[in-house]
């Protein structure tokens, strides 16, 4: 029994041990800013516009989130059958609209027939799908345009890019994805086109692009990461940025977490509140410091843990 009891004291100690160093090496790491790429601080990125003042990937969303001072917005593309690029999250229009159905089996007439905003508020009856068109025209004077893609269906890399490389936009727009294939038909059809890697802690390439992220960038022709922000740390940033890597973390909504990623030097957040992220630019909390450190312990544990998770699953 005093053996046992012994060893479970060790066990304590070592563990009380291992989460002070974990403590102090968040807390150094977390004390020290990189920078961001440019030198212009961390900037914010409407997530589908403004979408807690209007309905998601709509017009009035992205108007709404110009007016709130977003340094640039996020939205995502699907091709309708007959070939137009339009804007929706979902490959289907069940959630956000009044009707149901694949969007990739519908025409734009036919979609055109569905109301895209009562559902968020009736101030919004009426509100239609936007093309792709259409939403280059409402954001072209933002800094940046993030059009995520979610695959390579039908072409789209080649219609999309082809429609910003037409306005003159390219400069301006990254064009991301979770899918690494879709990022490379994008390069395909536009080698100037910027693009970055979205993923979380359980991708499959968390871990590489931790160990060396400027050589995962170089091998995929990427010029951005999009990393959830439970990803983020303070060598992430340093390799990435040293590469010449943008790092755009995602979604993030507690004031918190954003002057954490603000003092550890994230280009961009990429936020459903513009506002707050503006407001903690500014303010630069003392909390920074804090939830810099647990950042900085996170991005190099939580990738570890969802593949370890994975395996064990």
């Amino acid at each position: 029994m005093l053996f046992r009891r012994r060893r479970k004291h060790r066990r304590v100690r070592f563990g009380s041990l291992a989460l002070l160093v974990l403590l102090i090496v968040g807390l150094w790491g977390g004390s020290r800013p990189v920078g961001t790429l440019d030198g212009g601080g961390t900037q914010a990125e409407a997530h589908r516009g403004a979408n807690r003042e209007a309905p998601e990937n709509t017009l009035p969303a992205f108007a709404r989130a110009a007016e709130n001072g977003a340094w640039g917005v996020e939205t995502d593309v699907f091709l309708t059958k007959d070939g137009i690029a339009v804007l929706s999250h979902d490959d289907t229009i069940d959630r956000c609209s009044d009707g149901e159905g694949r969007i990739a089996d519908m025409t734009l007439a036919e979609l055109n027939e569905y109301d895209f905003g009562a559902w968020f508020s009736q101030a919004y009856t009426d509100t239609p799908i936007p093309t792709v068109e259409a939403f280059l025209e409402t954001v072209a004077g933002l800094e940046q345009i993030n059009i995520e893609l979610k695959d390579n269906e039908g072409g789209i890399a080649a219609v999309v890019t082809g429609q910003v490389q037409a306005r003159g936009l390219l400069e301006k727009t990254v064009f991301s994805s979770f899918n690494l294939e879709a990022l490379v038909a994008v390069t395909e059809a536009c080698p100037e086109a910027q693009t970055a890697f979205i993923y979380q802690g359980n991708s499959p390439y968390a871990l590489e692009i931790l160990k060396d992220a400027g050589a995962f960038c170089a091998k995929y022709k990427l010029s951005g990461l999009h990393p959830v922000y439970a990803c983020v740390c303070r060598k992430l940033l340093k390799n990435a940025h040293a590469a010449g890597i943008a790092v755009r973390p995602w979604t993030v909504n507690e004031s918190f977490y954003a002057a954490g990623l603000i003092r550890l030097g994230a280009d961009a957040i990429i936020t459903d509140d513009t506002p707050m992220v503006e407001q903690v630019r500014e303010e630069q909390p003392v909390s920074g410091i804090f939830s810099a450190a647990l950042l900085n312990i996170a991005g190099h544990v939580y990738p570890l843990y969802e593949k370890v998770k994975d395996i064990l699953d």
